[in-house]
């Protein structure tokens, strides 16, 4: 059977991305324009339609979707937001960040301190390897010299 597509699951993934620093906005998010829908859930009258930047509208989006307190109401909102931010995709306007790279980097920092680390430790075990097969054999401790 088909899994059913997930907005909500989608919507969460996007946000953590975005304050991860994974995904980021390009200048098209500010450059495009469109005509900011209303959800039914606003008051038409207070918000009003205007044309606001791609940034803005899927802003709006996910300020309602992250207001939005009954599961059908949060599910509606999802998908709103999954079409903004397809629509941001489809024209540019988001894009992979420097969050991954500054990652990788970071683990490759960690993995050659840590490699460095391991490289010390081993030295000062054969080190004390050394120093014991020698107590071993001043003490007659090294096995060879058993009681029959």
């Amino acid at each position: 059977m088909e899994k059913k597509f997930d907005y909500i699951e989608e919507v969460e993934t996007f946000l953590r991305r975005l304050r991860d620093g994974v995904l980021v906005f390009t200048s098209k998010a500010t450059e495009l324009r469109y005509l900011n829908r209303p959800s039914p859930f606003d008051n038409l009258l207070q918000y009003g339609l205007k044309t606001m930047s791609l940034s803005d509208c899927l802003n709006n989006a996910l300020n309602a979707y992250s207001r939005a307190r009954q599961e059908m109401e949060k599910k509606y909102m999802a998908k709103e937001c999954h079409e903004w931010i397809q629509l941001a995709w489809l024209n540019g306007a988001i894009q992979e960040g420097q969050g991954l790279t500054k990652k990788l980097e970071e683990c490759k920092a960690e993995n050659i301190r840590m490699q460095q680390e391991l490289a010390d430790l081993s030295a000062k075990y054969l080190e004390k390897e050394r120093l014991l097969e020698g107590f071993e054999t001043k003490y007659g401790l090294d096995g060879k010299n058993k009681k029959s």
